[in-house]
């Protein structure tokens, strides 16, 4: 029997205490917050369209002799082409790639042991990222705290920029010279953050027949944005991570949720490309959850929350409500008998 105060979770063979706090505490912590921090909270791009989170389990695994799923409608020849082009790097300009370990695409290798390698890569993704930025703004942005670039370091590291980059067939270099103190890129120069917002933005209106353009959005993440930076550089980059952040785990629970009642493994597919980009996520691990029961996959179930756990554990935080009463309503024989008799 739990002790008062605690939830025990059957399949973690565990007892967790939820947070609870008292109104004094609250209100201490709430004016903590205002204290420290006054932004404004903006919602995200499309933050409409993304679906809420199913109450209780939402779907169960299909009868004997079921369907497993409604089929999704296919995409038209024409969503295929511009799905395959989205898709395709093109071998003819680089590209900057920052959704998961930070690299270039289409150029050769920058020389080893040059001196400000790491800076000139550095400078390749604020350009891409923030184009149109002064002098004064990408000196300071790259340079350390307080100690913005010296013009004449501004100046060698977009000439070492511009000599790896190169040129295209025709001789137009792709690092084009300083226009009206503004520093940018040739546009023809893509990224994997921008071609993931295009296929977002195509998915997440469309209902079912936008599954397949967020399941690309998904397919060009890999890893966690910025992933393998060194520890001095990056400075400004803070808040483009953790909006890309925000914005993968927003779309893998879309997709998750969206391929939920059509194609359980692909809702599984959809939560863990969401994970591996934040792992702690706890309304992925539920579409997780969700998705292995649609499957029938119990094990999966209990697998995911038992590394669940672990996370939680090591991060010294309690397990969300939400995802305990999921669990229970899952794995606890009870529930599940009182679900298969309502069907």
């Amino acid at each position: 029997m739990p002790e008062a105060g605690t939830t025990a979770v059957p399949v973690l063979e565990q007892v967790v205490v939820l947070q609870r706090l008292t109104t004094a505490d609250r209100n201490t912590l709430i004016a903590d917050f205002a204290a420290t921090d006054s932004a404004e909270q903006v919602p995200g791009p499309d933050a409409e369209a993304i679906p809420p989170e199913p109450t209780g389990v939402a779907i169960g695994p299909p009868r004997e002799g079921e369907s497993e799923g409604v089929p999704v409608p296919e995409p038209s020849e024409t969503e295929r082409a511009e799905l395959a082009t989205l898709l395709h790097i093109d071998p003819g300009a680089p590209e900057v790639q920052v959704l998961g370990p930070i690299k270039v695409v289409n150029v050769a290798p920058y020389p080893e042991n040059t001196k400000g390698t790491s800076k000139v890569l550095e400078l390749a993704v604020y350009l891409v990222l923030n184009p149109g930025r002064s002098a004064a703004e990408v000196s300071r942005d790259l340079g350390r705290e307080g100690e913005p670039w010296a013009d004449s370091t501004r100046r060698s590291r977009m000439s070492q920029l511009r000599t790896w980059f190169g040129a295209d067939p025709s001789g137009r270099e792709y690092v084009p010279n300083v226009r009206g103190n503004r520093y940018q890129l040739e546009p023809v120069i893509r990224s994997d953050w921008r071609r993931f917002q295009t296929a977002v933005t195509r998915g997440l209106h469309q209902g079912p027949a936008g599954l397949f353009w967020l399941d690309a959005a998904l397919a060009m993440v890999r890893g966690i944005p910025f992933s393998g930076a060194l520890a001095d550089d990056y400075r400004w980059a803070p808040v483009e991570c953790r909006e890309m952040i925000n914005r993968i785990a927003d779309v893998a629970h879309a997709a998750a949720i969206g391929w939920l009642p059509h194609d359980p493994g692909k809702a599984r597919d959809a939560a863990l490309r969401g994970l591996r980009c934040e792992p702690h996520n706890e309304v992925l691990y539920r579409d997780l959850f969700r998705a292995e029961y649609a499957g029938g996959n119990l094990d999966g179930v209990r697998t995911a929350a038992q590394r669940l756990h672990r996370i939680t554990e090591s991060n010294d935080v309690d397990m969300q409500a939400a995802t305990i009463e999921l669990l229970e309503q899952l794995l606890d024989p009870r529930h599940r008998a009182a679900r298969a008799a309502s069907q």
